[in-house]
């Protein structure tokens, strides 16, 4: 029986065929996959920018502009349909400019808020306010759907481009990389779930690109099996593999196993498309729950020291630490705009101060902490031992008895004992640290005795050293209605005056000497205050004294030389509302760090909350009332069943003052208590709980019997265009927008665009070299000597570091370059031998030659490294 010829194996992307396979199939094929690549990819980058379009909408949207496309390039050469596409769509958008640019550019301010973070601070660039830039405003919805179906038509447009004819996927995973860096240098980079099935098939799609370029089998002819021939090419293959170098061997192996790879990649993106749809259509308790798995790579790295904040950035200059080499002092810098979460606070009682640690000794641009900055003091007297901060727990005990023998209205006497009730509060943290954050007041000091917890001064409390983390804090806080933060100055006054009083009736010392069980601690205590907190460096006295002075701000608070506690504490509160009513918060505010505090209060006069609290410790130190900078977090009140995320951002720094018989009183100059949202959740559901109006926000906050400060936390959108600052009155005055600087988001933009080009411009650059390398083989066939052809010869084996060694006959280094090359170069000896010595040689012989240079140059060119293969072809090129 004769034996039918087959033309040849053909290896089309990861398959062998014995036999051409059908066009039609194959079309089909790379369509299939370029869409499910193209809307896996889009998907994710639609939830990493938090789009508020329906994902199934936007996938089929995404699945017909890229099986369009696919469609389109599989007829039509891409160097003609894309300049065609490019074309009509500049004159659609020549003709509606105006009306494109109105709408998408509510699309643009979400990508610019989703991109304000550590690094870039883009929320100020937006056009929009943020009460435009809901889902709910349509002529944002409408901008938001123009915008993301734009950006699915030009995705699929290119990655359809990189699959069709000749599959060459980089440009489409260099562009994916681009698109997700902005957020992932803000520091708002997220894991979602589209991000495994993308990644599959852009491995697969590397993978197809590797094994369409460079094959694992030799195409040619061949009689008999199809299977048997077909493995004996790959023997081959594996052979020259073998005796490469390791670097190429390792290339070599790595272009064979591809071809398996793109099918495995491909097969991983299609089970876990498959399994989120099917869980997208199952009922809700009996759908797969991916939130262990979410959660474990959502979390990958957060236990090691490299991810935790609190090691760098702001989050770790706002607090010290004991470790070697960890930071020792509270830096004066802005809290930044990372959205990383840092604590989840359950706070039903209202706004807590949660402190994390304090400052002593102020050094101009830094303040020390007891953490590695003990005063000698504190460490060498029983204060270290006895002491509790529990002053307001005292009065809270001492009200009723102080009730009972006055005649004190039932009104205020019901407030004060209504205002510093204790109630729970849990913090729970989110991202490793040892810093343990506390409410301002407390009555539980069990973490003086936990051999867990380590405590500096009075009081900065760390996890010590020998566990590995925190992971949750219950304790009762205290929330005294004498705090001022700008609201109710009257009512807090008036209250003040009641707890002088109960201090008159009640002295301090015998009271809190009963209290602790040991006489003159408070005594002690009160010692060390006045000789801790009162001093200001020389440096900025002069500054502090003047900006008093200048302000009508520097009061006599001494009465027959001591300190008298009402007039000290209207003159705290005289000038927090000053720093509130005549200076705004800023995180980018042009600050001289050489002198912050002069910068800030003369020159500037904005900043961040660092600025307003070190200022204000230090004229209050002028003035000579003991005080104390503070850093830690503003904890919102939440209802039953919420609780409020803490982040990176919402960093704070306020003041604390002491007063005689009263103790630590709390005070926030910063004309924003919190520059960011604090975002409340619901813990049973965990769903972010918005309020749909900002008013119901403050109508709560007023309702909050006077607990709350002035700055009210909303959980609704930032306030970016429209910066709200209270005034002493609790009124509000809104700032007008400031003139946008769109610089940055150009510069962006350009660098973008500049790195693309250069990959685009190298591709082709490239493309050319070997486009014109090989139409000078083609002409070396009609070359008039043979001089030429053997000179690029030479350089090419020279290349391949193919050079004749000392006493080689050529004969012997012919058969050399022949072992290594697998090219028939001693069948043209001859010719080579007279080319070598400069003797006649025919148009025949001239054409052999020019053969053998080809063939040497496709087999160098599969053994070369990518900057081997630009010489490769600079050689045949520049050569003479």
């Amino acid at each position: 029986m004769k034996t039918k010829k087959q033309s040849g194996t053909v290896l089309v992307y990861d398959r062998y065929y014995g036999k051409k396979p059908s066009a039609i199939v194959q079309t089909l094929k790379k369509s299939l996959y370029c869409t499910a690549l193209c809307v896996c990819a889009s998907l994710f980058l639609i939830n990493e920018y938090k789009m508020p379009v329906n994902m199934w909408a936007a996938a089929g949207i995404c699945s017909l502009f890229c099986l369009f496309f696919c469609a389109v390039f599989s007829v039509v050469k891409k160097k003609i349909a894309i300049p065609v596409f490019a074309f009509f769509s500049s004159i659609v958008i020549f003709f509606n400019h105006a009306s494109l640019w109105e709408r998408i550019s509510y699309f643009t301010d979400l990508i610019i808020m989703r991109m304000n973070g550590v690094m870039f601070y883009t929320e100020k660039f937006t056009f929009h306010t943020p009460s435009q830039l809901l889902e709910t405003y349509p002529p944002c919805a409408d901008g938001v759907l123009l915008g993301v179906c734009s950006f699915l038509c030009v995705f699929s447009l290119i990655t359809a481009a990189c699959m069709f004819r000749k599959p060459f996927i980089y440009p489409s995973f260099i562009l994916f990389i681009l698109l997700n860096a902005p957020v992932a240098v803000a520091g708002n980079f997220e894991f979602n779930f589209w991000i495994i099935p993308a990644a599959a098939l852009y491995i697969g799609a590397i993978s197809l690109t590797k094994t369409y370029s460079e094959g694992a089998a030799i195409k040619k002819g061949f009689f008999g099996s199809f299977r048997s021939d077909t493995r004996k090419e790959e023997r081959e293959f594996r052979n020259r593999a073998a005796k490469a170098a390791i670097l190429k061997r390792a290339q070599m192996n790595g272009i064979f196993y591809s071809k398996y790879l793109a099918s495995a990649c491909w097969a991983a993106a299609l089970f876990t498309a498959c399994a989120l749809i099917a869980n997208s259509f199952a009922p809700v308790r009996e759908g797969f729950d991916y939130s262990d798995f979410y959660n474990f790579l959502n979390n990958i790295g957060q236990s090691s020291g490299i991810s935790s904040p609190f090691e760098a950035g702001p989050v770790s200059e706002y607090f010290s630490s004991y470790g070697t080499g960890a930071n020792s002092s509270l830096n004066i810098i802005s809290p930044g705009k990372s959205n990383q979460e840092i604590l989840r606070v359950t706070s039903p009682s209202g706004e807590i101060y949660l402190r994390g640690d304090i400052g002593i000794e102020f050094t101009g641009a830094s303040w020390t902490s007891p953490i590695k900055h003990e005063p000698k003091l504190w460490k060498n007297t029983r204060l270290s031992e006895k002491y509790r901060p529990a002053e307001m727990r005292i009065l809270q005990t001492m009200a009723q008895s102080y009730r009972e023998d006055f005649e004190i209205s039932d009104t205020l006497g019901d407030f004060l004992l209504k205002g510093i009730n204790e109630s729970e509060i849990i913090v729970d943290y989110l991202c490793p640290t040892d810093v343990v954050f506390l409410p301002s007041y407390t009555s539980e000091f069990g973490f003086f005795e936990n051999e867990m917890f380590n405590v500096y001064g009075d009081y900065s409390v760390r996890v010590n050293e020998n566990y590995n983390k925190i992971n949750t804090v219950k304790c009762a806080a205290l929330v005294p209605p004498i705090n001022y933060t700008g609201t109710d100055r009257e009512s807090r006054l008036e209250t003040f005056d009641y707890l002088c009083s109960i201090g008159e009736k009640y002295p301090m010392d015998d009271i809190f000497d009963t209290y602790l069980g040991e006489e003159g601690i408070y005594a002690d205590y009160n010692e060390y205050v006045y000789e801790t907190y009162l001093s200001v460096p020389a440096n900025v006295k002069s500054d502090i004294d003047r900006f008093l002075t200048d302000n009508r701000l520097f009061y006599n608070v001494y009465v027959n030389g001591k300190p008298d506690a009402k007039s000290s504490y209207k003159a705290a509160l005289d000038i927090t509302d000053y720093l509130i009513e005549n200076f705004t918060y800023s995180l980018d505010a042009k600050i001289n760090m050489s002198n912050p505090i002069a910068s800030f209060l003369y020159d500037v006069k904005s900043g961040h909350c660092a600025l307003f609290a070190s200022s204000m410790t230090l004229m209050l130190r002028e003035l000579g009332i003991p005080a104390r900078y503070c850093t830690g977090f503003v904890a919102p009140k939440t209802d039953d069943g919420n609780y409020a995320i803490l982040r990176s951002k919402n960093l704070h720094a306020w003041c604390e003052a002491y007063f005689d018989e009263i103790g630590w009183v709390t005070f926030d100059p910063t004309s924003s208590s919190l520059a960011s949202v604090v975002q409340v959740e619901n813990s049973s559901s965990d769903t972010s709980s918005e309020s749909s109006d900002s008013s119901e926000s403050s109508d709560e906050s007023e309702s909050s019997d006077s607990e709350s400060s002035s700055h009210d936390i909303s959980s609704v959108a930032p306030e970016s265009s429209e910066s709200k600052s209270e005034n002493s009155s609790g009124g509000s005055v809104i700032e007008e927008n400031p003139p946008v600087d769109a610089s940055p988001i150009i510069l962006t933009i350009v660098g973008i665009l500049l790195v693309v080009g250069a990959v685009v411009l190298t591709s082709v650059k490239l493309k050319s070299f070997d486009i014109n390398a090989r139409k000078v083989l083609k002409r070396m066939y009609k070359s008039k000597t043979a001089e030429p052809v053997y000179g690029r010869i030479l350089a090419v084996l020279a290349l391949c570091r193919l050079t004749p060694a000392a006493g080689e006959l050529p004969e012997q280094f012919y058969e050399r370059c022949e072992k290594k090359l697998f090219v028939p170069i001693t069948a043209h000896k001859e010719i080579l031998l007279k080319a070598a010595f400069g003797r006649e040689t025919d148009e025949t012989e001239i054409a052999q030659l020019a053969r053998l240079l080809e063939n040497i140059f496709t087999a160098a060119d599969k053994n070369l490294n990518r900057m081997e293969k630009l010489k490769l072809r600079l050689i045949i090129l520049t050569k003479k």
